[in-house]
C-alpha cells in the first residue's frame, strides 16, 4: 500500500490506513487504502467530507446529465447498507426513469413487496454495460434528499399486527453474521442479556436471531422462555414479517436493525465500543430513522452497563403500556466533539477554518480529527488507548479547534 501520494498513514488495532488523494479527484474526497492482518482482508474506500458518515466501496459513477438511458444502482456493501439506502428510489426525481438495483437473491422478494417501480439483477451482471447509466447506491443519499424524511419506508408483505395488549412482545437479536470481520465487535453475549430477560416475565420474548446462533439460547434455562422465530426465517422478507408483529425490537448494530427502523416497528439499538458512523456521538435518536433509539456503550460499564440502561428504560411505565418509543435517553451531551462529527465542514468553517474541495491535506486533517472523535474507524477500535499521535495537517494545523475537538474526544464517553 505504499504511494508516493499518501498523505498520513496509522493502526488502528489490526488495521492499517493509508489515506491519499482521491484518485478520480472527485471534490471533498479521499481515498482510504484499508487491510487487517488477522483476515488478510484489503480494500480501498471513499469518504467524503460532505457525507463524512460512511466509507464506500465505490468506483466512479456514469451517470448522464440528461438522465435519459436508464439507470444502474450498483450494490457492493451488506443487507443493512442496502436497506438504509433503498428509501431513496423513492426520490421524485427518479420518477419514471427504468431503474435496474443490483439485488442479491435473498432480497428479491423484499424488494418486489415495496412500492418502487425497480427490476433487480444480479450483483455484476448488467456492469460496465454502455447503454446503461451507473451509480452506487452508497451515493444515492448524495444526489437526493431524503423522500421518507426519517419515517417508514418499507412494508412486509402479509405482516402480523403489532399488538397494544398485555403481554408486550419484544424481539432480541444479539449476534452479528458469523464470518464477519465486525462480529465480535458489536455482538452481545447471551449471558449478559440475561439480566434484560430472565426477570422480566409478563413479556413476551422473541428470538429473531437469524441463523444457527439461535441454539445457543438452549445452552441457557433462562433461554426457554425465549421463542425461537429465527429458525424459521429463510428470507429478508421473511424477517421483515417477524419485526412488522412486535410491539419493540432490542438488537444490535446488524442489517435487522436497519430493516426495524425502515419498517417503522419501535427499535432499540444497542452499540458497541467501535460504533459505524452512521449512528454519529452522543446522540438517543437516529437521524436515518425516527422509530430507532440509541443506546451507546460506555467502556467503563461495557456491555452489562448498556443492557442495565435498556432494562431500565424497558420498566417505564408509558413503555410497557403501548411499546413506545422513549423521547429521550439521557446520554452524552453537545460538545464540540459531537458538532463536528454531525458537520465537520460547518463545525471547521464556524471557527475560522475554510476547507476547500480539493485541499487533500485539510481533508485528511478532518478525517484523522473524526477518527479521534469516535475512537477508531468503523468497526475497528483503536488500543490501546490513548490514540495513536495523529498529524494534523493543513489549514488546521496549529488551530485552536483542534485542541478542543481532541479534548472532547478525549473525555467523550
Amino acid at each position: 500500500m505504499s504511494s508516493s501520494n499518501t498523505l498520513v498513514r496509522w493502526r488502528l488495532d489490526d488495521v492499517s490506513c493509508n489515506v491519499r488523494p482521491d484518485e478520480h479527484d472527485t471534490p471533498w474526497c479521499l481515498t482510504l487504502d484499508l487491510s487487517r492482518e488477522g483476515t488478510g482482508e484489503s480494500g480501498a474506500f471513499e469518504w467524503n467530507a460532505r457525507y463524512p458518515d460512511l466509507l464506500i466501496i465505490a468506483p466512479p459513477d456514469r451517470v448522464a446529465g440528461d438522465g435519459q438511458r436508464p439507470l444502474l444502482v450498483t450494490h457492493r456493501q451488506g443487507i443493512g447498507d442496502f436497506i438504509q439506502q433503498l428509501r431513496y428510489l423513492s426520490a421524485p426525481q427518479l420518477a419514471g426513469r427504468r431503474i435496474l438495483l443490483e439485488c442479491p437473491a435473498h432480497l428479491h422478494q423484499l424488494v418486489e413487496a415495496q412500492d418502487i417501480d425497480v427490476e433487480p439483477v444480479e450483483p455484476g451482471h448488467r456492469r460496465n454495460d454502455p447503454s446503461l447509466d451507473e451509480m452506487s447506491n452508497m451515493r444515492l443519499d448524495q444526489r437526493f434528499d431524503d423522500p421518507t424524511g426519517a419515517g417508514p419506508y418499507i412494508k412486509a408483505s402479509s405482516a402480523g399486527l403489532r399488538r397494544s395488549a398485555k403481554p408486550l412482545r419484544v424481539g432480541i437479536n444479539w449476534s452479528g453474521m458469523l464470518g464477519t470481520v465486525s462480529v465480535a465487535m458489536k455482538s452481545v453475549a447471551l449471558r449478559d442479556l440475561e439480566p434484560l430477560v430472565a426477570p422480566r416475565r409478563d413479556i413476551e420474548w422473541v428470538s429473531l436471531q437469524w441463523g444457527p446462533t439461535e441454539r445457543e439460547l438452549d445452552r441457557h434455562a433462562w433461554g426457554a422462555g425465549v421463542t425461537q422465530r429465527g429458525k424459521s426465517i429463510e428470507t429478508v422478507a421473511d424477517l421483515a414479517r417477524e419485526i412488522a408483529a412486535l410491539d419493540l425490537f432490542i438488537t444490535i448494530d446488524s442489517a435487522p436493525a436497519h430493516l426495524a427502523g425502515a419498517l417503522g416497528v419501535p427499535v432499540w439499538t444497542m452499540l458497541g465500543q467501535a460504533i459505524g458512523w452512521r449512528w454519529r456521538l452522543a446522540h438517543p435518536s437516529s437521524h436515518l430513522y425516527r422509530s430507532m433509539t440509541l443506546f451507546r456503550f460506555d467502556p467503563a460499564h461495557g456491555w452489562p452497563g448498556v443492557v442495565s440502561r435498556v432494562g431500565e428504560t424497558l420498566d417505564k411505565d408509558d413503555v410497557r403500556a403501548n411499546g413506545a418509543r422513549p423521547d429521550q435517553v439521557p446520554q452524552g451531551g453537545d460538545s464540540i466533539a459531537v458538532r463536528f462529527a454531525d458537520d465537520p465542514i460547518g463545525t471547521a468553517r464556524a471557527h475560522g477554518v475554510i476547507v476547500e474541495p480539493n485541499d487533500h491535506e485539510t481533508l485528511a486533517g478532518m478525517l484523522q480529527l473524526l477518527v479521534r472523535c469516535y475512537k477508531g474507524l468503523p468497526w475497528s477500535v483503536v488500543e490501546p488507548r490513548p490514540s495513536p499521535d495523529l498529524r494534523v495537517l493543513g489549514a488546521f494545523e496549529g488551530h485552536r479547534l483542534v485542541t478542543d475537538i481532541l479534548a472532547a474526544a478525549d473525555g467523550h464517553g
